[in-house]
């Protein structure tokens, strides 16, 4: 009888032991998300991030259309590729975006347009602070598509490898 549960200790040990070991089979990233809170955000306002075929979509819901979020990388790596989808509640997306802002630890990228398919970006200095006065580092090319549901904005492959989280910021244009 001992040697029964023995073994069957031994099973649940090794069992437990390689799960701790192996990584998550789906490969997908796990990310946490602050809001950042202020005076119109609603309860139904919400910045949800989550991997769609091997792509990171962060999915901004905001009634008045002016925010910021962070997003943490909590394990796992970036998705080679990101869209975010920007709407005032579902299946009423934003029509375009006034400003843009996407920082990480080693670049802010910016934009001032609507439909801007160019974006300036500029690296951090070695204190982490980036220099908006001085010329842009180079531009990003970004695709921005207008859908029913949510203005959507792709970032080139790898914009957010190598750092453990991104900030962003956006006022839309609809006022």
């Amino acid at each position: 009888m001992h040697q029964v549960i023995l073994n069957s200790r031994h099973f649940l040990f090794t069992l437990l032991l390689l799960l701790c070991l192996i990584e998550d089979a789906s490969g997908d990233a796990v990310f946490k998300v602050q809001m950042r809170k202020h005076a119109l955000l609603r309860p139904t306002d919400s910045v949800v991030a989550f991997t769609e075929r091997k792509k990171l979509v962060v999915l901004v819901t905001d009634s008045h259309g002016i925010g910021r979020a962070t997003l943490f990388l909590v394990s796992g790596q970036w998705p080679e590729t990101a869209t975010l989808k920007f709407r005032y509640g579902p299946n009423r997306g934003f029509h375009s975006l006034e400003n843009l802002v996407i920082t990480t630890n080693r670049l802010q990228i910016q934009s001032s347009g609507s439909t801007a398919a160019k974006m300036p970006f500029y690296f951090a200095d070695v204190q982490g602070q980036f220099h908006l006065s001085d010329t842009a580092a180079g531009e990003l090319t970004v695709s921005i598509n207008q859908q029913p549901e949510a203005l959507e904005v792709e970032l080139p492959a790898y914009t957010l490898v190598g750092s453990r989280q991104v900030e962003i910021a956006w006022i839309d244009a609809y006022r």
